[in-house]
């Protein structure tokens, strides 16, 4: 009878790891191409990516579906357009982080029955757009963006991951609101 007992367990045990886990969500990329092409009359665009992120907590970043650098990078493709000339716009992303900052939690029994709010999430961008002719910097123009949000301690591994999904998409237009305005403002020159 032992025996028996042994070889049911290991048959469920087998039966149990050949269960699927459901497939994880597929996000949908973060485009702009809503939004009509901001002109310019320069020869190229590039994107400069001067952020490192650490790979490490605090930074959650490379925990996202879509990363805030990859959704900027995304927008110069598809905001920015080269009509012609000799000068080249530079696309700078200085910053691209998002931290995870835990917070302070109720304890003992009254904290057993409270759903608390656990981790904050912080998620911003600083990006310059340059205009360089001649070897020089001729204008700039500077954008800044920045986005928090909370969740609850119950949250699941998926519902986090659409937590950052929410911010990234929630700080592309901030962000793509603050470089048109400054582009338009600063870069007028170059504009065609």
């Amino acid at each position: 009878m032992p025996h028996t007992i042994r070889l049911l367990v290991a048959t469920i045990l087998l039966a149990g790891g050949c269960i699927e886990a459901p497939p994880a969500p597929q996000y949908p990329d973060i485009t702009f191409t809503d939004k009509p092409k901001i002109q310019m009359a320069v020869g190229k665009v590039e994107v400069v990516d001067k952020y490192l992120p650490p790979g490490r907590r605090p930074n959650v970043e490379h925990e996202f579906p879509v990363r805030p650098a990859a959704m900027l990078a995304r927008w110069v493709t598809d905001r920015l357009q080269a009509t012609g000339g000799p000068a080249v716009v530079r696309v700078i992303i200085n910053d691209a982080a998002a931290t995870e900052t835990n917070l302070e939690t109720t304890k003992g029994i009254e904290g057993l029955f409270k759903d608390q709010r656990a981790q904050r999430y912080d998620v911003g961008l600083d990006v310059r757009v340059e205009v360089e002719e001649g070897g020089f910097t001729r204008a700039h123009a500077d954008a800044q963006a920045k986005r928090s949000r909370t969740v609850a301690e119950s949250i699941t591994l998926s519902d986090r991951e659409q937590v950052y999904y929410q911010i990234t998409k929630a700080l592309g237009q901030d962000i793509d609101a603050e470089l048109e305005k400054n582009i338009r403002q600063f870069l007028a020159a170059y504009l065609r």
